[in-house]
């Protein structure tokens, strides 16, 4: 996909926050990797927060990093658990969780070439090794962890799970991140689907 592309892609689906300019870098890997979604992670895209760098976030006397290493989705109905949580192509469960200071309940799923990070779910399926394919029903929304609302923070690494998945750099980006915003805009507009 050339940055046109891409652009084209962000200009005609018209989700709730522009997009930066994707870096040179992105658009090796995506094209290395042939990366793209087969399915939506959610049956309603609503971005609450975007990827990238933000200010520090306060909850109940916690303040938490700077950058976003990934997309908040809020639920169709703001506020309220209990949206289907889907997986976005296929791929094997590598990890089902609980991290009480962060994510929440939380699972990772390792695909082709990269992996996706779903979290702050209310229910997972707790099958670790378990294959999925685009479209499973892989949890249902929740709001838990470090969480003010129910949503699905969604993110994505290049490479497998055990390979670095969770390293940060100095500001709090994972160092194998990158942004799944672009793809998620991509598959709408390959589906002709519109936003939430």
């Amino acid at each position: 996909m050339t940055e046109y592309e891409i652009k084209e892609v962000i200009r005609k689906a018209k989700l709730l926050e522009p997009l930066d300019k994707p870096t040179a870098e992105k658009l090796e890997l995506w094209n290395k990797h042939k990366l793209r979604f087969k399915h939506l992670p959610l049956d309603t895209i609503r971005i609450t927060s975007p990827y990238g760098k933000r200010p520090p976030v306060t909850v109940n006397g916690v303040t938490k990093d700077k950058f976003h290493n990934g997309i908040d989705f809020g639920a169709k109905i703001p506020g309220k658990v209990g949206d289907p949580i889907y997986s976005v192509d296929d791929g094997i469960m590598r990890y089902v969780g609980f991290n009480a200071d962060g994510y929440g309940k939380y699972t990772v799923i390792e695909h082709n070439g990269y992996c996706t990070f779903y979290a702050h779910l209310g229910i997972q399926e707790l099958l670790i090794n378990k294959s999925v394919k685009a479209g499973d029903l892989i949890g249902i929304m929740g709001s838990t962890g470090f969480s003010e609302k129910a949503h699905l923070h969604f993110g994505m690494c290049i490479g497998s799970y055990k390979k670095g998945f969770w390293e940060n750099d100095a500001t709090g980006k994972q160092v194998n991140g990158i942004d799944p915003t672009p793809l998620i805009k991509e598959l709408i507009e390959r589906q002709g689907k519109t936003h939430g």
